[in-house]
């Protein structure tokens, strides 16, 4: 059995998307920090709501 693997077309024209060709990187870089950082109070506060705990919390059993 073969695998196919599926290549995007290189476009002759360029895409515009309203940055410089030569901020793209920098911009996806910064782009990706800024979403490993989401990534990461994202699962702290999860860890807290799943984990409260205390005379003070009222849990929801119904």
């Amino acid at each position: 059995m073969t695998s196919r693997v599926f290549a995007t077309k290189v476009h002759e024209t360029p895409v515009e998307i309203g940055v410089a060709p030569k901020d793209r990187k920098k911009l996806s870089e910064e782009l990706g920090v800024a979403l490993a950082d989401t990534y990461m109070v994202y699962g702290d506060t999860q860890s807290v709501h799943w984990n409260a705990t205390g005379p003070l919390f009222l849990a929801c059993i119904s």
